[in-house]
């Protein structure tokens, strides 16, 4: 199946810039306004897997919505947050889940 055109931008956007924020495993970029021609820009929270390698084999992408809750306390709802980067880590870790890149899209 080919890559979406948009997936490819919003991948090489995360690897070059946006900031970056503190997760117990992966790494974690926060792309501010993030513009589309559907909606209005939103934030997006995009989640690369431990030992992710752009260049190593393709990963599983899984889209999220209410973006702002699943990484930071200081962005979710009620200061909680969903664990999305401690259950993903430990499904790859022990090889219940393929290494996946989470999107979560903002409300």
């Amino acid at each position: 199946m080919p890559i979406k055109s948009w997936l490819v931008a919003l991948l090489l956007l995360v690897l070059s810039a946006g900031a970056h924020a503190a997760v117990s495993e992966g790494r974690l970029h926060q792309l501010r306004n993030f513009p589309s021609t559907q909606v209005g820009p939103r934030n997006v929270s995009v989640w690369l897997p431990p030992g992710y390698d752009p260049d190593g084999e393709p990963y599983a992408v899984l889209y999220m919505h209410d973006g702002q809750n699943l990484f930071d306390p200081g962005s979710g709802y009620g200061g909680k947050e969903w664990g999305i980067d401690e259950v993903a880590a430990k499904l790859i870790a022990e090889g219940s889940m393929r290494p996946t890149i989470v999107v979560g899209i903002w409300n």
